[in-house]
């Protein structure tokens, strides 16, 4: 008989091609989203009763990939998208469902363990919710699997993926000339996983079966994780790839500016310049300079394949569906 299994955050970037990975092994998957989508139910998870026909179903699995992974949320709204869908969907479970509960490597925090209650312990609001929804799950529910991964790109045959977010915000920067350098550290590590890969992976956990006790899964490459300069490399490699053929101008991978660096002189020089709109933009990829100045590799208990090829191949599937924006020639910026 086919696992009944209930997959939530159906349209996203990882539940959308996770459900087509158990409906390929033959599962029973029923798919729930804020929205709803056709053949899926439409849910706003944590702020309203679910449809009956969740209620009236025993599951074997439940799968939680429903997140909202804006990083600038203030707390109570960061807690009430991450930490209240948890707990729906755990009203869900019976003593024998299998819980998925999908999460971010970085929940683990500036303290590495992800036991903290305090915000000021992460480096913002989405890692410190999605510490607390993990915690809500292992104490609640036995049968509970937290698998942390890192960012997503899209499958590594053809790039394809549900949802553009994370990396691609840079992607159409680098396009438009919106970031004339990268604040990071070029030799740092950064972790990405292909989104086809993670969906096997959590396929596989799936039809393995539930632990007897809460265990979590850190996924991602450790030591052998790509660096960022060789991420913007191979984005720019893949983004090339379609714009030269089409005739607009080769990019360059841009400069590298420290975070340090950044901060203390280069952006008081920006305030005083730039336009309010070009600050703006300054302040939207701010977010990212923690992720690209990580220069201890991080821990993982599974190692997973390496994301070159997806790197690669998102790009240009990024490019197919945004052509005008990959199309543009970058524009020097002037105060």
């Amino acid at each position: 008989m086919s696992p009944r299994i209930l997959v939530a955050g159906a349209t996203g970037a990882v539940g959308g091609e996770l459900i087509r990975h158990l409906r390929a092994r033959g599962a029973d998957v029923t798919g729930v989203s804020s929205r709803g989508a056709p053949g899926q139910h439409a849910w706003r998870i944590g702020s309203e009763p679910p449809p009956r026909e969740l209620r009236d179903t025993s599951w074997d699995v439940i799968v939680n990939s429903a997140a909202d992974t804006r990083w600038n949320l203030p707390a109570d709204q960061a807690q009430a998208a991450n930490v209240g869908p948890t707990n729906a969907l755990l009203d869900l479970a019976d003593e024998h469902t299998h819980f998925l509960q999908l999460s971010t490597t970085f929940a683990a925090g500036l303290r590495g363990d992800g036991t903290s209650a305090d915000p000021a312990d992460y480096r913002n609001t989405y890692e410190w919710s999605k510490a607390w929804a993990e915690r809500t799950a292992a104490a609640r529910h036995a049968r509970t699997d937290v698998v942390r991964f890192p960012m997503v790109m899209g499958r590594r045959t053809d790039g394809a993926i549900d949802r553009f977010s994370g990396l691609f915000w840079i992607v159409s920067g680098l396009c438009s000339g919106v970031i004339p350098a990268v604040v990071g550290v070029k030799d740092a590590y950064v972790e990405i996983v292909a989104v086809d890969d993670l969906a096997a992976w959590i396929t596989d956990t799936v039809y393995a079966g539930p632990p007897e006790a809460p265990r979590t899964s850190v996924l991602g490459r450790g030591a052998d994780a790509p660096r960022v300069g060789e991420m913007f490399d191979l984005t720019v490699e893949g983004l090339n790839s379609w714009r030269v053929p089409r005739g607009a101008s080769a990019l360059s991978t841009p400069p590298f500016v420290t975070p340090e660096a950044w901060n203390r002189f280069h952006l008081p020089f920006a305030r005083e310049t730039l336009s309010r709109v070009q600050l703006r933009r300054v302040e939207m990829y701010a977010a990212y300079q923690v992720y690209l100045a990580i220069e201890d590799p991080i821990g993982c208990t599974h190692v997973m394949p390496d994301p070159a090829d997806s790197i690669r191949s998102s790009q240009v599937y990024w490019a197919e569906n945004n052509a005008r924006a990959a199309s543009a020639e970058p524009k020097a910026w002037t105060g």
